[in-house]
């Protein structure tokens, strides 16, 4: 039996509009709500318990009937078309509403749900609603749901409605399905996708084959018109059963039952079964999002999963108690069930695995053995996500390692979580995104292997110390596939499940001789939680000869395999960012015996730890000669105590070529830091006499943020009453104009000559801008629809950003402004921020986000596509040696020179610790020494994307100034053949050199040949005559 919440309400006539507030007829507010003595007079309780908040009711049944109701009754109005009702979180699947109208219930989901008004329900200009709220049978009181709106309009507020064309009652082969979404105000997405599902079972349902996509109208609406033909699914309506659709818009989904009944017959095909028959659902009765997932899980596992029935072993013991009832943990995701649980909340479900506080924000480990090697296609990991809580929220990272004995691991498939703002790079394979709106859902992350193996290892970080699972799969491949076993060409690592591993990341010690650059080990962290506590010591043994100048170590001479080394100790401190200690700075001597391998390990009370052992590479860092004056080279994210502490910072980074300092007033501004500002000034003063110019790095409204509560006046402030924790894109009030001023007050300190903006802020704000009722205010005033209004808004931030930088530089030179990953190619950053409206007039350069893993073809494409629209050298993009993911270092060399010879003026990089070996500096100082000496031929000369060579396969970039030219040529698709014929464009070749062998003189006429190896680049300086 179930438990029933009963609301019933009439309404009163009115006139409405097509968009706002004014189309509302009558409505509820719930934030005042109080029980009345008639249905006649307001909201009349039975067996129900109420408790009110500024966003609405909580409702729970408490009665022995297992049903209670609500009821209110008022004049209707044939203006009255619908009834929306906004349903909100619910403790359980089970204790969701449903609305009762016509004699037929339909299910209220969580978000925004539109009804047509049944004329049944009507009597005597009285029209009755009933909401039923399902619960659990013998649990007294009932567990709550949140109801947020009940209102009734003559068009939906931000609301979808499904109906045939031709006004007929029942649907059938032929006819026309109208797909339609109202918003309430202007929103900025440009089109809707639209899913089908047949109640109660929540199945997949179609009335094509095609995907249904609705498509914005001139009047701000979204519409789809869909031909019902033989590949729908055979259905018809009735005994409770229904169609409803679902899109997903302004930060809210949106739900409609079909206004009419389907009669789709069943169509036999030539083998006699039915062609389109209803496909059986994958999660009966479930939240439509969530069956969304579960499909995409029951597609990604078909076929045979290896991993079922094993044991996983994990590194850190799953600690969550709800989750961990039955000590099966082991098994549990390897058994082929997943949660039972329909809102999926599966923290509460003993058949998923749960870390809670046992530090799986640093990393978790699980190993399975499929007891033999057997060809794996791809590991399937469902996670939880969503945001219910703020810790509660998708993984950061993935990664899965493949061995054959148990001792070797390699790493198959990574993939990494992304901010709003990179979520254009979101492609499921090393990235990915996924909204988080404060709903739990668990997404199937399939990650791509393709290798045989018999160890499977799992590597889970978390966002925060919380990480739930309820089922992971390895799927069986082929080891015909293309690159099959490509992963055992990678790097052979350790692949723990206790203690501390600790090693160089390239599993080399690479020490520059001429230079001090850093190194930072690697860490696998897997200790229990109990451990954690305890002091860890790094030990470190080098050939003699070998010195650590910092951090501050002890050192003792020792005797291994008869050779002479150096143990050195120092106590372990780890990264806040990401699993690697601190930067380790090693010298050499030239008596260094280079040929001995060295050792680390960790050292800790009661924990057993293994020993890397690792070759040592001596080399020299290439000096960047002459000295770079034009070009921006910067290592814009290092700390200003990271300078500081660089043992002679100033000859290292000038022999490597970058010629701008980075500075942060924001950490060092105001009179309780006084120490600190001394300190930052200082530095730069010497800064500018050792010849380098100055970067100020802000990030304005981040700081403007900064002890500011949910419900605060900066914030979005919702029409829903709920307080928002996202800035509001409409607020120009006190805290804004301070933030101006606190601007000013950095750039008259620091007096820069380049300013990066880092402004990452505005995405969740702008997104919800329209349910905020200052955005939706200040966009109808503008007459625009809410895209352009927001852009407005982002234009006008830009416009008083530079006006406070005018304002603190007073007489001296403006510095040149850039706003991080604003660029023509894809010029809407977070919803405000649009490049061709605020560039050139406030901004003086784009600046392309490149944290790519390497990807020197996407770097390529975009810089092309970016220098076609401006058709000038400007832009100062940003790279990195390893955010988002690790790289081979020799790709950073291909990437600086792929910038460079396609219209940057210099490139700036996130961040310091990225370097966590001397070969990520080594890679950007050869590509710097190559072009030093031909500065003015990238920075005035023309880019030449018309220039191609024979082989297509390869990828070309040239820039030419007057009877100068760059040419880079690279096989990044690792063509097996690289030769290749360029017609080059002078009359008479006078000289041709090898920049990456020394300028070796090569002989050539107008047409240069060359032979470029796999993953390798060519790169030349030409001189002709016109």
């Amino acid at each position: 039996m179930r438990k029933a919440l009963i609301v019933s309400l009439f309404l009163m006539m009115g006139f409405f509009a097509a968009f706002g507030a004014e189309n509302i007829l009558w409505e509820s507010d719930f934030s005042k709500f109080k029980a009345a003595a008639s249905p006649e007079k307001g909201w009349v309780l039975k067996d129900l318990s109420v408790e009110v908040s500024a966003s609405g009711i909580r409702l729970r049944e408490t009665g022995e009937n297992s049903e209670g109701s609500m009821t209110c009754k008022i004049k209707y109005a044939p203006a009255a078309k619908f009834i929306q009702v906004k349903a909100g979180m619910a403790e359980h699947a089970e204790n969701t509403f449903y609305l009762s109208s016509g004699g037929e219930k339909y299910k209220i989901f969580t978000g925004l749900n539109t009804f047509p008004i049944n004329s049944k329900d009507i009597n005597h200009g009285i029209l009755t609603l009933t909401i039923i709220q399902d619960g659990i049978f013998g649990k007294k009181p009932s567990g709550w749901a949140d109801l947020e709106i009940l209102r009734v309009v003559g068009k939906p507020l931000d609301g979808l409605v499904v109906e045939l064309e031709n006004k007929a009652n029942t649907a059938k082969i032929g006819d026309t399905v109208l797909f339609k979404y109202y918003p309430s105000s202007s929103i900025i997405e440009k089109n809707l996708g639209a899913d089908c599902f047949v109640f109660p079972e929540i199945s997949d349902y179609r009335f094509n084959a095609n995907p249904v996509i609705l498509e914005k109208e001139n009047d701000g609406t979204f519409s789809c018109t869909v031909k019902i033909d033989e590949n729908a699914y055979a259905f018809k309506s009735g005994n409770g059963k229904n169609v409803f659709a679902s899109v997903y818009a302004g930060g809210t989904h949106s739900y409609a039952f079909t206004s009419f009944n389907i009669d789709v017959k069943e169509i036999p095909g030539v083998d006699k079964k039915v062609k389109n028959a209803l496909p059986p659902p994958v999660f009966k009765g479930a939240n439509p999002d969530i069956v969304k997932y579960r499909k995409m899980w029951e597609q990604y596992t078909k076929g045979n999963n290896l991993a079922l029935g094993k044991k996983f072993i994990f590194s850190k013991k799953p600690d969550y108690k709800l989750t961990c009832k039955g000590d099966t943990d082991t098994i549990d995701l390897t058994d082929g069930k997943l949660s039972g649980r329909k809102c999926e909340t599966i923290w509460f479900a003993p058949e998923a695995v749960g870390w809670y506080m046992s530090g799986a924000e640093n990393g978790v480990n699980c190993l399975l053995d499929l007891g033999g090697i057997k060809p794996v296609k791809d590991v399937v990991i469902r996670a939880l996500a969503g945001k219910c809580q703020t810790i509660l929220t998708a993984p950061q990272e993935f990664k899965i390692f493949v061995s054959r004995d148990g001792e070797d691991f390699y790493e198959a498939a990574s993939m990494v979580k992304l901010m709003p703002g990179e979520k254009d790079l979101s492609n499921f394979k090393t990235h990915y995104y996924i909204d988080e709106i404060g709903k739990a859902y668990v997404y199937p992350f399939k990650l791509d292997v393709n290798a045989d193996a018999r160890y499977i290892g799992v590597y889970i970080k978390g966002v925060s110390a919380a990480v739930f699972l309820d089922e992971i799969a390895v799927m069986e491949g082929s080891a015909s596939t293309t690159a099959f076993n490509e992963a055992y060409q990678g790097q052979k690592q350790k692949f723990i499940t206790s203690g501390i591993f600790i090693e160089p990341r390239l599993k080399e010690l690479a020490i520059s001789t001429n230079i001090n650059t850093p190194n930072a080990f690697q860490l696998s962290d897997m200790r229990d939680k109990d451990s954690t506590s305890k002091t860890v010591t790094v030990v470190i043994e080098v050939p003699e000869g070998i010195n650590i100048i910092a951090p501050t170590a002890e050192k003792e001479s020792v005797t291994l395999n008869n050779n002479k080394y150096t143990r050195w100790e120092f106590p372990l401190k780890k990264s806040r960012i990401k699993p690697q200690t601190e930067m380790i700075f090693f010298t050499a001597d030239k008596s260094v015996n280079a040929n001995l391998p060295g050792y680390a390990y960790a050292k800790s009370e009661g924990i057993k730890t293994e020993k890397a052992q690792f070759p040592v590479r001596l080399f020299e860092m290439p000096e960047v000669k002459p000295q770079l004056k034009r070009l921006h080279v910067s290592l814009g994210w290092m700390g200003d105590k990271d300078m500081r502490d660089y043992p002679d910072y100033f000859k290292a980074f000038k022999t490597m070529g970058f010629n701008v300092v980075p500075s942060f007033p924001r950490y060092w501004q105001g009179d309780k830091k006084a120490e600190d500002k001394a300190n930052a000034l200082q530095f730069l003063e010497v800064a500018r006499k050792e010849g380098f110019k100055i970067l100020m790095n802000e990030s304005p409204f981040h700081v403007m943020e900064e002890g500011h509560k949910e419900g605060s006046e900066i914030y979005s402030q919702l029409k829903n009453g709920k307080p928002s924790k996202n800035l509001c894109p409409s607020y120009w009030g006190n805290y804004y104009v301070k933030e101006m001023e606190r601007i000013s007050q950095g750039v008259a300190l620091v007096k820069p000559d380049y300013i990066t903006w880092d402004i990452e802020c505005w995405h969740n704000g702008a997104a919800e801008a329209s349910a905020c009722e200052g955005c939706t205010e200040e966009q109808k005033k503008s007459g625009k629809s809410m895209e352009e209004y927001l852009k407005d808004c982002g234009t006008r931030k830009m416009k008083d950003l530079k006006d406070a930088v005018k304002r603190g530089i007073g007489n001296g030179k403006m510095p040149m402004i850039h706003c991080y990953d604003t660029h023509p190619t894809d010029p809407n950053y977070h919803l405000i921020l649009d490049f061709n409206r605020f560039y050139p007039a406030y901004a003086d350069t784009s600046a392309n986000s490149f944290y790519v893993a390497g990807n020197v073809l996407k770097v390529h494409d975009e810089m092309r596509e970016n220098y076609k629209i401006m058709k000038c050298n400007k832009c100062i993009p940003w790279l990195t040696a390893g955010t988002y993911g690790e790289y081979e270092p020799y790709k950073l060399e291909q990437m600086i020179l792929e910038v460079l010879l396609n219209s940057a003026c210099g490139f700036g990089y996130y961040w310091y610790g990225d370097f966590d070996t001397p070969m990520d500096f080594y890679y950007h100082s050869k590509a710097l020494s190559e072009i030093a000496a031909y500065e003015d031929i990238i920075m005035d000369g023309k880019v030449m994307p018309e220039l191609e060579g024979s082989n297509k396969n390869l990828i070309y970039s040239a820039v030419k100034k007057g009877n100068e030219m760059l040419l880079l040529v690279g096989n990044y698709k690792r063509s097996a053949n690289g030769e290749t014929e360029i017609k080059l464009p002078f009359k008479n070749i006078v000289e041709i050199k090898d920049l990456r062998d020394n300028g070796k003189i090569i002989n050539s006429g107008k047409i240069f040949k060359t032979d470029i190896l796999k993953d390798e680049i060519g790169f030349y300086y030409i001189k002709g005559t016109e």
